[in-house]
């Protein structure tokens, strides 16, 4: 039978010994509430390419499916509902990473999709390939589903921000595989140092550093001697160590932190101690400090 009118399905039910009914019922095209239904039904246009069920008994062919697929996935708490959105240009790398306990334990902090696994457990959650498609694509089409589905466990509200956003594993591992092999020079060894230092003290450094390479023979050669071998890092250290021994503290930037909510204004003597209570990142406050940026950052509390 095919329904040529507007209708909406407003049950199904079954009784003992009798065959399943489907409840139908018709509703003038006037009358029927277009913008309604496809609010309260966005969901339901939805098909995901794959579903797994349970997370836990399925975890060999998630991980096997998704072999050099690139794509986005959703993962959902069976319990309360709650999901969480992501994509990744490797999904089955991705995905197995979510098997990897340590790696949740060491980036949960941080995310709310890691503790929620770790609380509640793989067997009440079901994961969803929602879409594959192209790398350059991935990130557009996360963005399109976190616009969906507002998803409670996706700190971030735009895909791909690196706003108080720690790199995956997976780019950290990409950007260690590019880095090795690459030797930084003590000038640059120095930078990195990410200190603060008077016009007296960086005259000093300069003085130490064009006698860097007098100094590298001393070390090769107490290491040849010894056995005992020094890092470039190391050597870096013991420069600031002798060029800074009347090292000025530099005064940590206050910080005041209005709660919307409540209006309590709190004032953190530090950024670090600021980022240490409200648990977030310190790039996100220091960003925030250099570039004087005013609008209010939200902060999600965990509902697990």
């Amino acid at each position: 039978m095919f329904l040529h009118s507007p209708f909406y399905v407003s049950g199904l039910f079954s009784e003992e010994g009798a065959t399943d009914k489907l409840n139908v019922q018709y509703m003038p095209l006037d009358l029927f509430n277009w913008s309604w239904f496809t609010e309260k039904n966005s969901e339901l246009s939805f098909l995901p390419v794959i579903t797994y069920l349970n997370a836990d008994i399925e975890k060999l062919s998630i991980i096997k499916d998704n072999k050099d697929k690139s794509g986005v996935y959703k993962w959902t708490n069976l319990e309360n509902g709650n999901c969480y959105i992501g994509s990744s240009v490797n999904l089955s790398r991705r995905l197995a990473q979510y098997y990897n306990l340590n790696f949740l334990t060491k980036f949960r902090k941080n995310s709310l999709i890691h503790k929620a696994l770790l609380k509640y457990g793989y067997s009440n959650f079901k994961l969803e390939i929602l879409e594959y498609c192209n790398r350059e694509d991935a990130i557009k089409r996360e963005q399109y589903y976190m616009d969906t589905f507002k998803p409670e466990y996706n700190i971030l509200k735009f895909a791909g921000s690196a706003l108080g956003h720690k790199h995956s594993a997976e780019t950290i591992e990409n950007l260690r595989l590019k880095a090795t092999g690459r030797k930084h020079t003590i000038e640059t060894l120095a930078k990195m140092m990410g200190r603060t230092h008077s016009e007296a003290t960086k005259n000093k450094i300069k003085c130490i550093l064009r006698a860097e390479e007098v100094r590298k023979k001393m070390v090769d050669a107490f290491s040849k001697r010894t056995g005992v071998k020094v890092s470039a890092e190391t050597r870096v250290k013991m420069l600031y160590a002798q060029a800074n021994r009347d090292w000025v503290t530099v005064a940590g930037v206050k910080v005041e932190v209005k709660d919307l909510s409540t209006n309590l204004v709190t004032v953190y003597d530090s950024i670090n101690k600021a980022a240490e209570a409200l648990q977030i990142p310190k790039g996100t406050i220091a960003r925030r400090v250099k570039l004087n940026i005013e609008k209010p950052l939200l902060i999600k509390k965990d509902i697990l």
